[in-house]
């Protein structure tokens, strides 16, 4: 599915399709030690032909409407100083997401999470949106949770982080559930 590029902004920050001029910014946030710790799917070390292919991944993802990768980018300057993507599988979507060190806890992450999963529902259409959080990541269960995800429970083994298998809290949003509304309205 085909969806046109979203303006998604608020008085804080800017959402926007990564882009080439991006690249250096992407390396150095994929070198924190923390993105590295909590995101397994980043490679070590995370070079510049690793960025290229996270672009061209988002690309792809644009033109066939199974991943919306976002940078999460200061109004001022469009310097990005984050990350949030949405895959999309069927009536699912996926949602993952990191701030750059330096930019955590100012409510960056919670403000990209209201933001994407709003325009998720109401332009994609899906009919849940979920996110996996590994145990011992509490920030980002967290921002998840300040956000409207609920806490689901825990998968068992769900990731390969580096060779070791890690449980996940797994976290969803339903459209009812958007802007904190309850389904029982």
């Amino acid at each position: 599915m085909r969806v046109p590029v979203p303006e998604l902004k608020d008085e804080v920050i800017f959402l926007r399709r990564w882009n080439e001029g991006d690249i250096a910014a992407n390396v150095a946030a994929c070198r924190d030690a923390d993105a590295i710790r909590w995101m397994p799917r980043i490679s070590t070390p995370y070079d510049e032909s690793d960025a290229r292919e996270f672009l061209a991944h988002s690309e792809k993802g644009w033109e066939e409407g199974t991943f919306y990768g976002f940078a999460i980018a200061e109004p001022a300057t469009g310097r990005p100083i984050g990350s949030i993507g949405v895959s999309v599988n069927g009536a699912i979507g996926e949602v993952g997401y990191f701030v750059f060190a330096g930019y955590r806890r100012r409510g960056i992450g919670e403000r990209s999470l209201r933001l994407v999963s709003r325009w998720a529902f109401q332009e994609l259409g899906l009919a849940r949106l979920q996110l996996g959080v590994m145990v011992g990541n509490a920030a980002s269960a967290r921002l998840a949770e300040k956000a409207g995800f609920k806490r689901e429970g825990i998968l068992r083994a769900w990731m390969d982080n580096r060779g070791t298998r890690v449980d996940v809290i797994m976290h969803s949003l339903l459209p009812s559930e958007i802007d904190g509304r309850s389904g029982d309205e």
